[in-house]
Parts: C-alpha cells; structure tokens; sequence
C-alpha cells in the first residue's frame, strides 16, 4: 500500500474511533491588547495537494477493510483531479497567505512573513522563532479541497484552519479558533464557519473533472474569504 494512501486510512480509522477533539474558542480582545501593533506570520506546512472527500463514505462502517477501499477511492479522486489543474500551478498556501498578508495590512498591522519550515508539521509550534515583533500568528491547515457530506451530495470548495496568536513576550494566547469554508458536516459551533458559496458548487466528481480548470477559482474564493475573515477577527482596537 502506498505509504501516503496507508497515513489517509489510519487517519480515518482514528477519527472514527476517538471523534472531534475540543475545538479551541478564544477571540481577540482588540481594546485589550492595542499594545499589538506588528505580526509574524508563521507559514503552515505545505498542503502538497487539493483533497477530494465526502463524509459517510459506506466503508467508513465496515472497519479497517472498508476503511481501505474508502482510502483507495479517494486516493485515485484526488490524483485525477490533481493532475487535470496541474498546469494551473495553483499553491493554496502562496495564494492564502499572500492574502492574509494584505488583509492583515489594511488592518493597519505590520506584517512580516517568516521563512517557511520543511520540517514544519501540522500542529501549532511549541517554541517560537526570536524576532522582532509583538505576535506570532500560527497557521494549521486542516482542510484544502472539495468535499461533499455524502457519497451523493455536491462538491463544496472546503477550507479548514486552525489559527493562534501567540503574544512574544510573555507567550499568553490572543486567540485561538477554527475558521471554516465550504461543507460544515460535523462542525462544532466554536468553529467560526463562514458558509458556503453555491455557484461554486459541483453535483458530483464527473462535473468537477469536466470543470477542473474552472474549479480553481472557487478554492481561490475559498481561501481568499478565509483570510480576510481572519484579519478582521483581528481587528485592532482604536
């Protein structure tokens, strides 16, 4: 079994067995820390792929055997759809966090981008970088893809991020949260859910093949919505 096809199937199984774990809920006191006046963008690791998923998948309940044929399908979905926008060259972390970066500035933040990690993983950093700057803001991609509630319901372009801002000097958290985009199956009411836009929508996976092309601006959308709600949760106070 392919090792990356091996890792989707374990992870599967394993939200199956443990199911959702606390979703972080702090917002940001913007009248409390007009103090924050720079940020330091932490990039998150590189989401190497767009994920093709629905939710409720019939093998899901069949065990470790039905966990890999719902593996295997996905697998091949998002190769297919991977190479047909290949020549788009399309980088969900560039587009997001360039962005960010320009909605964090309108937000009248001074904004630096970090160097981008190799060995950056897919959970918030323990130890910060020493910089110069009032905050760290950590990003973790969860979700980046078009993703359907069930085997028989649309393709929504998905985006799902958890998000912390880290004060330098004394590594208290601002905010902490989970911003959502697109398919809201099993998605607790702490997550900041931001909906859904239907004209970005396709009925099944042979709609979004013959539309791959196309389908990029709705991830674009997507990840542009994400942002800018960001920096607006972060809002400075005046």
């Amino acid at each position: 079994m392919k090792k990356s096809l091996l890792y989707l199937t374990v992870g599967l199984m394993v939200l199956i067995i443990t199911g959702c774990v606390k979703t972080p809920n702090v917002n940001f006191n913007s009248q409390m820390h007009k103090n924050i006046k720079s940020i330091a963008v932490v990039p998150p690791k590189n989401t190497e792929e767009v994920n093709i998923f629905y939710f409720n998948h019939p093998g899901m309940s069949l065990g470790l055997i039905g966990g890999i044929a719902s593996s295997v399908e996905f697998s091949s979905k998002t190769t297919t759809y991977n190479k047909l926008i290949l020549s788009t060259k399309f980088n969900a972390n560039n587009y997001f966090l360039s962005k960010l970066t320009h909605y964090l500035k309108k937000e009248k933040y001074n904004v630096a981008l970090l160097p981008y990690d190799p060995k950056r993983d897919k959970e918030h950093l323990k130890i910060y970088p020493e910089v110069n700057t009032d905050a760290y803001l950590d990003i973790v991609f969860g979700d980046v893809g078009y993703i359907a509630g069930s085997p028989s319901s649309t393709y929504k372009p998905t985006v799902k991020v958890a998000v912390r801002l880290v004060k330098k000097s004394d590594k208290s958290i601002l905010y902490d949260k989970h911003l959502a985009i697109g398919e809201n199956f099993a998605l607790t009411q702490e997550v900041d859910y931001i909906g859904c836009d239907t004209e970005e929508c396709y009925k099944d996976f042979d709609s979004l093949k013959e539309n791959a092309l196309k389908s990029v601006d709705g991830l674009k959308k997507a990840l542009d919505k994400v942002a800018k709600r960001l920096a607006v949760s972060l809002k400075r106070g005046k």
